[in-house]
């Protein structure tokens, strides 16, 4: 392949460093790429120790964003490792590019974000109508699901933490800020609702229709 090219592919690939680039096949409608783990260890997902001891390799297919009006096919060819830990109950575990793709994902991370930006603003079935014509085949209910998945609170809020201390001033807990703010403004809403239902002479606030 010329090197050009090569270049010019690796630049049109999700930004990983984990990966690399062995083998472009040009069909009629598609493109598929072959990829190739590059990393010199993974770490158990169990107990997080590195191991750099393979076992064995297959093969991962996955689907990417297309190029102009051809599909792209990821062939990812993964290792599968043996975890040295002798108190770990998983003795042997796949590898994982987590900036490629999620475990047991089927479309890359950057793939799923337009779909789930196309189920968002349009909805499972007009979603559905748009993905097929980008060239971006799926069903209304896969649109659905990827909007109805938990992205969970953004990380910045999760390193933010705020200690929960029992009656006598032990503490109890670490709770994230934000869920600390929401319970506190939850318990509030409560006292201020039991304070107006016990004084009758106090007007009542209610959202019109």
């Amino acid at each position: 392949m010329h090197h050009d090219l090569r270049t010019l592919i690796t630049t049109l690939l999700p930004p990983t460093c984990a990966v690399r680039l062995t083998e472009v096949t040009l069909e009629q409608a598609s493109v598929r790429l072959q990829l190739t783990a590059m990393a010199p260890s993974a770490a158990c997902p169990r107990c997080t120790v590195l191991s750099s001891s393979v076992h064995s390799r297959y093969q991962r297919h996955l689907t990417d964003l297309p190029w102009g009006t051809c599909t792209v096919r990821i062939q990812l060819r993964a290792r599968k490792f043996v975890c040295r830990n002798p108190r770990c109950e998983r003795r042997i575990f796949t590898e994982r590019v987590p900036e490629l793709v999620a475990a047991y994902a089927r479309n890359t991370h950057r793939l799923i974000t337009v779909l789930r930006a196309g189920g968002m603003a349009l909805g499972g079935n007009a979603g559905a109508r748009l993905a097929a014509r980008l060239r971006l085949p799926t069903s209304p209910a896969t649109l659905l699901r990827l909007v109805r998945t938990p992205r969970g609170p953004p990380p910045r809020l999760l390193k933010r933490s705020v200690s929960t201390s029992g009656p006598g001033g032990e503490v109890i807990g670490m709770a994230p800020s934000w869920l600390i703010s929401r319970r506190l403004a939850s318990s509030t809403c409560c006292r201020t609702a039991r304070r107006r239902a016990s004084r009758p002479g106090w007007p009542s606030i209610r959202r019109s229709a």
